[in-house]
This record gives C-alpha cells, sequence and structure tokens, in this order.
C-alpha cells in the first residue's frame, strides 16, 4: 500500500500549485487537522438545514420494483 500513496504523492507533485493546496487540505482533513477538516461551508449547512426541514417524499420497495 506504501507503493501506491507514494504514486499518488508523486502525482499530485505535478499538479498545478492550486491543485496541490486542494490536494493537501483534503490530506489534512482526513487526518483530523487544518481548516477545512470535514467542516460545512455555510451555504452547505443551510442546504442540509432546508433538506431537514423538508424531506423529499422516497418511492417505496413496491414502487420501485414496478418501475423495474
Amino acid at each position: 500500500m506504501a507503493e501506491r500513496f507514494e504514486e499518488a504523492v508523486a502525482k499530485v507533485r505535478k499538479l498545478p500549485r492550486d491543485r496541490r493546496d486542494e490536494a493537501a487540505e483534503l490530506l489534512m482533513s482526513m487526518c483530523g487537522e487544518g481548516p477545512g477538516a470535514l467542516r460545512l461551508t455555510p451555504e452547505q449547512a443551510a442546504e442540509v438545514e432546508r433538506r431537514l426541514a423538508n424531506p423529499s417524499e422516497y418511492a417505496t420497495h413496491e414502487q420501485v420494483r414496478d418501475v423495474f
């Protein structure tokens, strides 16, 4: 697995700086560090709140089965 990680790092090193920064933020968030440690933006949080306030209706198993 270490080889796969090293391969990924080598590819990231070839990316433009802004993409390397994005990759670094992702890795840091996976480690629970950094400013973007898997936090929602205010817009994302508002969308979650909106969807929780107005949940969609889902099809029943029978309805899905009938479609297929």
